[in-house]
């Protein structure tokens, strides 16, 4: 519920109503809201059924990304450190807001620490691991401070109550409404090698398959 106060401290972009996180009405509310529209009489999933909706496993373990350290960052002249300002401060606090990305420029800095010369953003990092790692970007491009994360997919996808779309073959633990298991071997069609150059456009097979079933399902 709204408390009539503003939030913070935040990000421009983030601020906005607090609200009472511990209200009951609030709760209820988004539940009405919510499932209370599926799951009332008459609704889609009334009569329990909201009980037997399909769920994929998702007992994944989290991984904490280890972050690199601004050891220094300076703005200037690359060939007269006299003519350098330090940015470590601006930088840390770029990376800290979640910024893998950055931009060296007298906007950034707030002055111009070598007028009439082409400047470099210089950092200083410490990694993870222990090792040292130096970057250098010229005026206005951009210079990544955090090479991004790859991106884990999961195994598989409930689309409805009866079909469960998988990217990856192998077998397939399904668990149905009575709580009997079994397994479902699924194959993922694979490339096709061309003996010739295509003539025309075709549509290519599907990277991905699909089975029926119900409940949950679980990849080993």
């Amino acid at each position: 519920m709204n408390t009539g106060r503003r939030n913070g401290p935040a990000a421009p972009e983030g601020t906005g109503w607090e609200c009472d996180k511990l209200s009951p009405t609030g709760a209820d509310t988004h539940f009405a809201g919510y499932i209370g529209r599926l799951a009332s009489a008459g609704d889609p999933v009334d009569g329990g059924l909201l009980k037997g909706i399909p769920v994929a496993d998702a007992r994944t373990v989290a991984t904490v990304r280890p972050i690199p350290q601004v050891v220094s960052a300076a703005y200037g002249d690359p060939g007269d450190a006299a003519r350098r300002m330090d940015v470590t401060a601006l930088v840390r606090g770029e990376l800290s807001r979640g910024l893998a990305v950055i931009r060296g420029n007298n906007e950034s800095a707030e002055t111009d620490p070598a007028p009439k010369t082409r400047k470099k953003l210089l950092v200083e990092m410490r990694l993870p691991d222990g090792g040292a790692k130096r970057l250098e970007a010229w005026e206005g491009d951009a210079l990544v401070l955090v090479e991004p994360w790859p991106q884990q997919l999961p195994d598989c996808e409930v689309k409805t109550r009866r079909e469960v779309l998988v990217w990856k073959s192998g077998t397939y633990r399904v668990t149905r409404g009575n709580g009997a298991t079994s397994n479902r071997d699924t194959i993922v069609p694979g490339g096709i090698a061309l003996t010739t150059p295509l003539r025309k456009t075709s549509r290519a097979p599907p990277r991905s398959t699909s089975f029926r079933t119900r409940l949950s399902i679980r990849h080993r």
